[in-house]
């Protein structure tokens, strides 16, 4: 059995205990939700909680076979952004989003992805939303990992951020494409079939073509210490339960690196 179809099987054994412990957390949203409607003098406090229980919950959603979940909580994040006073419609917008998350923990799988485009499509935007940074230019990313469920996630989270993302389950083909792409950056799960997203990353440092581009390894929070040991320093990390922010991280740092690279050094 490949290292592939290990990760899967171990994936699906895990998905009723994420089940198990969303439809815990979504209990909790919907009980904040009632208290914010009912008990201004706790308003802050209980909104800060809940923050905390959406942030946690987009962190294990895609981890788990359910990138839609952590999609809805980013969308939801960003609902609540804006320190506010809510009205009795915007109470039942987010409940509106805990219920769009429950009705995918109760059919216990992911949707397809015209049926999640169309259920990110019918969520609540907020009344003022928040400016959003682009990159200083538009980031071309590889983007290798065997499993479907990680691939959407990121590719969510970097299509958020106005990158143009080329993603593939092969970390061969990935090292293909980065040679015909010559991308900004390179980022690649550490499992991986026939090459691992370490020798990948290793094998791109080593082309003189691709000396400009960066190269971030996914794992989880568990594996990241020990992924830190015997690679080149210049690789980041992107924990898979920690992705959104990983990922503005890297490409935080990415930018500041466009901005100072000077002509002529061989900058795409």
């Amino acid at each position: 059995m490949s290292e592939s179809s290990d990760i899967s099987s171990i994936m699906e054994g895990l998905k009723d205990s994420f089940i198990e412990t969303a439809t815990e957390k979504l209990n909790i949203l919907d009980d904040m939700i009632e208290v914010l409607r009912t008990d201004t003098d706790s308003s802050n406090d209980v909104m800060t909680d809940f923050r905390g229980q959406v942030h946690s919950l987009k962190g294990i959603g895609g981890t788990f076979g359910f990138p839609l979940i952590s999609m809805i909580c980013h969308r939801l994040e960003e609902y609540i952004e804006t320190e506010r006073t809510f009205s009795a419609d915007e109470f039942d917008e987010l409940q509106m989003f805990v219920d769009k998350i429950r009705q995918i923990i109760e059919i216990g799988d992911n949707p397809d992805d015209k049926e999640s485009e169309r259920t990110l499509a019918e969520l609540p935007t907020p009344p003022d939303p928040a400016p959003t940074t682009a990159p200083v230019t538009e980031v071309k990313i590889i983007l290798a990992s065997p499993m479907a469920t990680l691939r959407k996630m990121a590719e969510f989270f970097l299509s958020e951020q106005g990158c143009q993302v080329i993603s593939t389950d092969s970390s061969v083909k990935a090292f293909q494409l980065a040679v015909e792409n010559r991308p900004h950056l390179v980022i690649s799960s550490v499992q991986m079939e026939t090459m691992s997203g370490t020798d990948l990353g290793r094998a791109v440092a080593a082309v003189s073509l691709l000396k400009n581009t960066r190269v971030s390894l996914m794992t989880s929070s568990a594996d990241a210490g020990d992924l830190s040991a015997g690679i080149p320093d210049e690789f980041s990390c992107i924990r898979t339960d920690h992705m959104e922010d990983d990922i503005s991280e890297v490409l935080n740092a990415l930018n500041i690196d466009l901005i100072t690279e000077r002509p002529g050094d061989g900058a795409i």
